[in-house]
Formats: structure tokens, C-alpha cells, sequence
């Protein structure tokens, strides 16, 4: 199965405060996008999610240290379409397994552009699993 992870930081500029910083917070490329999207969902694990949970997305935000590591103490749920507490907790778990199993030996990102990666935020939604 192919997993579809949409990331806030893909496709334009995160919001920062003073254009001056703009240009350090351009977003990943698309080709960055795709790469560090097939590492996560390749250890995003949604079948063994509860079929509540399965209807749930979550949007995980999280830092990066400069050797594509994810820092473990950041990464929280910022937002669950969801008000079954349970079920977006069960789906957000399984996101932050993703996030720290795949990140292990740190993310294929470039890493002359940290800046434009050390905060990530990724909705992970099980709804949008294709099957290959």
C-alpha cells in the first residue's frame, strides 16, 4: 500500500514573522516533498489502527536537528478531525512511531537548507491509503 502524506511546509512559505526571514523559510521543494514523504510512510503503519481511529487525520508538528534527525520531545498533535479522543490518540501514536522509526538514521533532506526544514508539519490521513 502507498500511504499520501500531505505536508504544511510543501508548496509555498511557512509563515513567518519579518519578510527579511522569508527566503530561510521557503519551503521543500516538490522533489523534497516526495522523498521525505515516501521515508515516512514507509514506517506510517495503519492497519494495525482501530477502524475509528482509521477515519481519523492528524496533523504532527515536530523539529528536525541538522542531521535530519526528528527531536523526539517536540513532536505533538496539533490538530485531529476528530472529537473521539481515543481514536485521534490511537492515530497519533501511529504517526509518531512513523516519524521516529524512520528517522532513526536521520531523513534524506538537504541539509545546506535546515532552515527550511528544522520545523515540520505533516498530516497523516488514513483515508487517503491507496493500495499499490
Amino acid at each position: 500500500m502507498r500511504v499520501i502524506l500531505r505536508m504544511v511546509i510543501c508548496g509555498g512559505l511557512v509563515a513567518v514573522a519579518g519578510a527579511a526571514h522569508a527566503e530561510a523559510h521557503r519551503a521543500l521543494t516538490a522533489d523534497e516533498c516526495a522523498t521525505f514523504n515516501m521515508q515516512v510512510s514507509a514506517c506510517w503503519n495503519v492497519g494495525a489502527l482501530t477502524p475509528e481511529a482509521r477515519a481519523v487525520a492528524v496533523v504532527v508538528g515536530f523539529d528536525m536537528s541538522q542531521d535530519g534527525r526528528p527531536v523526539r520531545d517536540s513532536i505533538a498533535l496539533i490538530e485531529a478531525n476528530s472529537d473521539d479522543a481515543a481514536a485521534a490518540e490511537q492515530a497519533f501514536q501511529a504517526a509518531l512511531r512513523a516519524i521516529i522509526r524512520c528517522g532513526t538514521d536521520g531523513y534524506d533532506l538537504p541539509r545546506a537548507a535546515y532552515a527550511r526544514w528544522q520545523h515540520m508539519e505533516i498530516t497523516f490521513d488514513p483515508t487517503q491509503v491507496e493500495s499499490r
